[in-house]
Order: structure tokens, then sequence, then C-alpha cells
């Protein structure tokens, strides 16, 4: 054979190992500095993948031959039990994207490890979460990031940055359907700029519990908190929250005005001081 022709074989058998590996079973256990996601990765049953501090994460989507994309981004799955422990630190966090093109999604299926955890990262621009069960999600920065906790999420979303989502839609998301609702506690937020800073949304009964306590929104192009149900006409209750100039509204809101379909209790009239990452 010639060595054109093995030079040939050798780039298709190359091509095809790594197109696979894109497609969901290639488990990386640590993942260290620079490392990237390849297509879809699932953490599965029995399976952890732990992220070291000062980890900058890239995903990239799925590849077919040659190298050509079979999508717009990357996704790494957690399920069955498995476990994704992403645990940077005040002075040397964990890094989601960033400086090059591309981005993934995250998402934490209602079998996921409840033990599953993500402290002191930073989120960049098309890294959304999807969370459906009770993963913890705190000190974290989300830069122009959606946050979705859904369906059975009781995951607990405390003391992070969020700044600028989106012009239109939630900062945070919280949604159900189908008869199955989240009640997650979202505390210590500190939520600026974007869409609505929480949005809450029920299409079925039982109605989730969603505790919303002792979070900043402010500057929010609409509703600091939004709320809508196609089956209640009750309002959604929070707690201790600080909400100022949202919605086109000048001024600290102690009446709900700023708000929709909500009923404030214990409004505050300055800043929660230590809500935010600190970082």
């Amino acid at each position: 054979m010639s060595k054109i022709k093995k030079m040939i074989i050798g780039v298709l058998l190359l091509t095809i190992t790594v197109g696979l590996s894109g497609c969901g079973r290639l488990y990386m256990p640590i993942l260290k500095p620079g490392k990237w996601i390849w297509g879809t990765q699932i953490i599965g049953s029995g399976e952890t993948m732990t992220i070291e501090p000062g980890t900058k994460v890239f995903m990239s989507p799925d590849v077919i031959l040659f190298f050509i994309p079979a999508g717009e981004t990357g996704e790494l799955i957690i399920k069955d039990g498995g476990k994704l422990i992403a645990q940077g630190t005040k002075d040397n966090p964990i890094i989601w994207g960033e400086d090059r093109t591309g981005g993934g999604h995250i998402y934490f299926q209602e079998t996921a490890s409840d033990e599953s955890i993500i402290e002191y990262c930073e989120f960049n621009e098309g890294y959304p979460i999807t969370v459906e069960n009770s993963t913890t999600i705190q000190y974290c920065k989300f830069n122009n990031v959606k946050t979705f906790l859904t369906q059975h999420s009781n995951s607990l979303f405390q003391y992070n940055s969020i700044l600028n989502s989106e012009i239109y839609g939630g900062n945070v998301c919280v949604t159900g359907d189908n008869g199955i609702n989240p009640s997650p506690s979202i505390y210590y937020n500190d939520i600026e700029n974007g869409g609505e800073g929480i949005q809450v949304g029920f299409l079925s009964f039982p109605i989730g519990t969603p505790k919303i306590e002792y979070n900043n929104v402010k500057n929010t192009n609409e509703e600091a908190i939004y709320y809508y149900s196609d089956i209640s006409t009750q309002t959604l209750k929070i707690e201790n929250n600080f909400i100022i100039n949202c919605n086109g509204k000048s001024g600290v809101d102690t009446t709900g005005e700023q708000s929709k379909n909500v009923t404030y209790t214990n409004p505050r009239t300055t800043p929660v001081s230590n809500a935010g990452c600190g970082w």
C-alpha cells in the first residue's frame, strides 16, 4: 500500500474516532485546565466528573466525518446517579467559555445525584444550565447566561451574581408542567440588567413553592419577578428582597409595581449587603 493511501486511511480513522468520541461516552473523571468537552458527554451511574479549581472549560458540538460540526453546541448530561463536582475557589474559579467560540449546555436530569455541586464558577455567554434535581449552585458568576430550574428541581441557588442574561426573558427561570413543578430555594443572589430578574411559571397542578428571599434585583428591562400560571389566580409570595429600577420604573419598589402577580413580604429599602458571589 502506498504512503498516500496509508495517510488517507489514517486521516479517515482519526476523523471517525473523534466523531464517535463526540457522541456521548468519552467519560472523563477529572478535567484539568484548558480541557474541552467535545460533543455530548454523559456522566452516568457510578460516575463522578471532578473539575479542578482554575480550569477553563470549553465545549464543542459533535462532529461527523472531516470534523464537520453536527450541531451548534456541546452538551454535558448528568443522570442516573452521576455526579458533577465543579468546585473552584474565590481566588481560582472555574471558567466556562470566555475567550473561544462555541458554547454548551449543562443538563442535570432528575436522576442525577443530588450531591452534585457547582461552586465558584464563572459562566459566560453560551453556557446555560438546566437543573431538574437538587444540585447546589453557589458563589458563581453568570454573564449573559440563563439558568433553568425545572420540573423536579428542589435545588439550592444562592450567593450568585447574575448580570444581563438577555434583554428579554428571565435571568433565572423556574418552570414546571405535566403535574411536575419545582420548588427551588433562591437566596442571596445579586441580579442586574437583562430582561426579567426571576421568571416563575407553572402550567399544571400541583403548584410549586419556590422560596425567593434576600435577593437584590436591579435595573432589569422587564419585571423584577414575573409569575404566570394558566391554572391558578394566586400570586407568588416572596420575602425580604430588594428591588429597584425595574420594568421601566424608578426607585425602590416596596409595593410590587415593578413585578407581576407577586406579593411582597417585608420588602427591603436597602440592598442585601451579602448577596452575590463576593468575588
